[in-house]
C-alpha cells in the first residue's frame, strides 16, 4: 500500500510540475511588458496600462507601447521616436507638440486625440483610426497613412508631402489653404480632396 501511495504521489508532483511548466511557457506571449518600469527610452509597457498617466516631455523613443492602454494620457512634447505603439489605446490622449519620427502606430486607435504639431516624418500609421483627431499643423512628411481612418480628422495646414493615403478615409475631414498634400499640392477649400 505504502508503495502505491509513494508513486501516486510521485506522479502528482510530475502532474503539477508539468502544469507548471505549460503556465509559464504560455504566460510570456500574452503578458505585459514592465508595467512598473520608469519612463525611459527603450521601456517594455507592451499591454500595460497607462491610462491618464502623465507622460509630457518624456523620452520614450524607442520604447515598446504596442497594445498598451494610454486613454486620456498627456504625451504632450514627448519624444516618441521610433517607438512601437502598433494597436495601442490613445482615445482622447493629448500627443501635442510630440516628436513621432518613424514610430509605428499602425492600427493603433487615435481617435479624438489631440495631434496638435505633432511630427511624424516616416511614421507608420497603416490602418489607423484618427476619427476627429487633431492634426492641425502636423508634419506627417513620408508618413504611412494607408488604410487610416481620417473621419472628421482635423488636417489644417497639415504637411502630407510624399505621404501615402492608399485606401484611407477622408470623409468629413477638415482641410485649409496650407493643407499639403503628397505631391506637395495646396488645398484648395475646407474639404480634404487630394485628387
Amino acid at each position: 500500500m505504502r508503495a502505491v501511495v509513494t508513486k501516486l504521489v510521485a506522479a502528482l508532483a510530475v502532474a503539477a510540475s508539468t502544469v507548471a511548466v505549460v503556465g509559464v511557457v504560455a504566460t510570456p506571449a500574452n503578458a505585459a511588458g514592465n508595467c512598473s518600469a520608469p519612463a525611459g527610452p527603450h521601456v517594455d509597457w507592451s499591454g500595460c496600462n497607462k491610462a491618464g498617466a502623465d507622460l509630457s516631455f518624456a523620452n520614450l523613443s524607442h520604447a515598446n507601447l504596442s497594445r498598451a492602454d494610454l486613454f486620456s494620457a498627456d504625451l504632450s512634447f514627448a519624444d516618441l521616436g521610433d517607438a512601437d505603439l502598433s494597436r495601442a489605446g490613445l482615445f482622447s490622449a493629448n500627443l501635442s507638440q510630440a516628436r513621432l519620427f518613424g514610430a509605428n502606430l499602425s492600427q493603433a486607435d487615435l481617435s479624438s486625440t489631440s495631434l496638435f504639431a505633432t511630427r511624424w516624418v516616416g511614421a507608420n500609421l497603416t490602418g489607423a483610426i484618427l476619427s476627429h483627431a487633431d492634426l492641425s499643423r502636423a508634419d506627417l512628411n513620408a508618413a504611412d497613412l494607408s488604410h487610416a481612418d481620417l473621419f472628421a480628422a482635423n488636417l489644417a495646414d497639415a504637411n502630407l508631402t510624399d505621404a501615402t493615403l492608399t485606401g484611407a478615409d477622408l470623409t468629413q475631414a477638415r482641410c485649409n489653404g496650407g493643407t499639403t498634400w503628397p505631391d506637395s499640392r495646396k488645398n484648395g477649400g475646407g474639404d480634404c480632396r487630394p485628387n
